[in-house]
Protein backbone atom coordinates (compact mmCIF):
# COMPACT_ATOMS: atom_id res chain seq x y z
CA UNK A 1 0.00 0.00 0.00
CA UNK A 2 1.16 3.26 -0.86
CA UNK A 3 2.57 5.13 1.98
CA UNK A 4 2.03 8.98 2.75
CA UNK A 5 -0.74 11.27 3.71
CA UNK A 6 -4.35 9.73 4.44
CA UNK A 7 -7.56 11.21 4.45
CA UNK A 8 -11.02 10.02 5.87
CA UNK A 9 -14.00 10.71 5.01
CA UNK A 10 -17.34 11.47 7.16
CA UNK A 11 -18.45 7.77 6.43
CA UNK A 12 -14.69 6.30 7.05
CA UNK A 13 -14.41 8.23 10.16
CA UNK A 14 -17.54 6.44 11.21
CA UNK A 15 -16.85 3.28 10.18
CA UNK A 16 -13.78 3.64 12.39
CA UNK A 17 -14.52 4.44 15.84
CA UNK A 18 -17.52 2.14 15.42
CA UNK A 19 -15.17 -0.77 14.54
CA UNK A 20 -12.97 0.33 16.95
CA UNK A 21 -15.46 0.12 19.92
CA UNK A 22 -15.99 -3.28 18.46
CA UNK A 23 -12.34 -4.20 18.98
CA UNK A 24 -12.43 -2.96 22.16
CA UNK A 25 -15.55 -5.11 23.27
CA UNK A 26 -17.53 -2.72 24.12
CA UNK A 27 -20.31 -3.10 21.73
CA UNK A 28 -21.22 -6.36 19.39
CA UNK A 29 -20.16 -6.82 15.85
CA UNK A 30 -23.79 -7.64 14.67
CA UNK A 31 -24.72 -4.26 16.56
CA UNK A 32 -21.86 -2.10 14.49
CA UNK A 33 -23.09 -3.63 11.07
CA UNK A 34 -26.11 -2.23 11.80
CA UNK A 35 -25.02 1.46 12.95
CA UNK A 36 -22.79 1.12 10.04
CA UNK A 37 -26.03 0.21 7.52
CA UNK A 38 -23.77 -2.74 6.06
CA UNK A 39 -24.73 -6.31 6.67
CA UNK A 40 -22.99 -9.00 9.48
CA UNK A 41 -20.67 -10.38 6.45
CA UNK A 42 -19.36 -7.06 5.91
CA UNK A 43 -19.12 -6.14 9.18
CA UNK A 44 -17.00 -8.97 10.13
CA UNK A 45 -14.54 -8.07 6.68
CA UNK A 46 -13.96 -4.57 7.31
CA UNK A 47 -13.14 -5.63 11.46
CA UNK A 48 -10.26 -7.89 9.95
CA UNK A 49 -9.36 -5.26 7.53
CA UNK A 50 -8.85 -3.06 10.79
CA UNK A 51 -7.40 -4.98 13.01
CA UNK A 52 -4.54 -6.46 10.19
CA UNK A 53 -3.42 -3.34 9.62
CA UNK A 54 -5.09 -0.65 11.30
CA UNK A 55 -6.01 2.17 10.28
CA UNK A 56 -4.75 2.50 6.73
CA UNK A 57 -7.19 -0.33 5.80
CA UNK A 58 -10.16 1.75 5.91
CA UNK A 59 -8.89 5.30 4.21
CA UNK A 60 -8.40 6.16 1.19
CA UNK A 61 -5.55 7.85 0.04
CA UNK A 62 -5.48 11.15 -1.30
CA UNK A 63 -2.94 13.35 -3.44
CA UNK A 64 0.51 14.88 -2.08
CA UNK A 65 0.24 18.14 -3.11
CA UNK A 66 3.12 19.59 -1.02
CA UNK A 67 5.16 16.55 -2.44
CA UNK A 68 4.29 17.45 -5.75
CA UNK A 69 4.89 21.14 -5.85
CA UNK A 70 8.71 20.39 -3.64
CA UNK A 71 9.27 17.45 -6.69
CA UNK A 72 7.98 20.25 -9.65
CA UNK A 73 9.76 23.32 -7.71
CA UNK A 74 12.85 21.44 -7.69
CA UNK A 75 12.87 20.38 -10.88
CA UNK A 76 12.91 24.28 -12.28
CA UNK A 77 15.31 24.59 -9.75
CA UNK A 78 17.77 22.07 -11.59
CA UNK A 79 17.30 23.63 -15.24
CA UNK A 80 17.96 26.69 -14.08
CA UNK A 81 21.46 25.31 -12.65
CA UNK A 82 21.40 23.61 -15.82
CA UNK A 83 20.92 26.53 -18.17
CA UNK A 84 23.34 28.74 -15.95
CA UNK A 85 26.31 26.07 -16.07
CA UNK A 86 25.99 25.73 -19.74
CA UNK A 87 26.98 29.00 -20.97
Amino acid sequence: MRKGILGMSQQERQRYHVLKTVLDGQITLKKAGQTMGVNYRHADRLKKRLAAVAPDSVLSPIPESYTILLFATSLISLAGFRKKFKK
